[in-house]
């Protein structure tokens, strides 16, 4: 039994941390599940075709039934892992004010709005989402494809995502600060 302590006295002496730097007040985000961070008054970006005043508690999406989109909404609906929140019944920010469905060419989108988000949130890879619209759109799909776009949708994003291509799907509270 001594040998075994004095291992693992050993283990720790060799993996303590080098790093003696305080590290008060350092926010890290909780993972809640796979690939899913709970965040509190964190900054994002929210598009509106309409005006927001201050305040205003961002609506969850309630999907789209019709068309390419609806078909692409279905499909990841089906393909959703277990664990991570619905697009349908919550709300979509940017990372980054830039994000292509925030700009006037897609919806008639014209407002943009930094936001404070608070709730457990999903980052997926929007330029997915494009890929799986765009075949739906070709017509000259196979279920593979899709399915592929789709999965690789609800994989999120890493290291070499654009910053621009990054939407947070929001399972809780979004609010908007002020319109930029």
């Amino acid at each position: 039994m001594a040998r075994r302590v004095d291992k693992f006295a050993d283990f720790l002496a060799r993996t303590e941390s080098k790093n003696t730097e305080p590290t008060l007040n350092v926010k890290i985000p909780v993972s809640t599940g796979p690939r899913t961070i709970r965040v509190s008054n964190q900054l994002a970006y929210w598009g509106s075709s309409r005006s927001a005043p201050v305040g205003f508690k961002v609506p969850s999406f309630k999907g789209i039934n019709t068309g390419n989109h609806g078909k692409a909404e279905n499909l990841l609906e089906k393909l959703k892992p277990r664990g991570l929140p619905s697009r349908i019944g919550n709300i979509f920010v940017a990372e980054d004010p830039n994000n292509v469905l925030m700009g006037s060419s897609f919806g008639g989108r014209a407002n943009i709005y930094k936001v404070k988000v608070d709730g457990v949130v999903f980052k997926a890879n929007l330029e997915n989402y494009t890929e799986l619209v765009v075949d739906f759109t070709k017509g000259d799909y196979t279920e593979e494809q899709i399915s592929y776009w789709a999965k690789e949708y609800w994989k999120g994003i890493d290291s070499s995502t654009s910053k621009d291509l990054i939407e947070w799907i929001v399972d809780g509270t979004v609010e908007v600060i002020e319109e930029i």
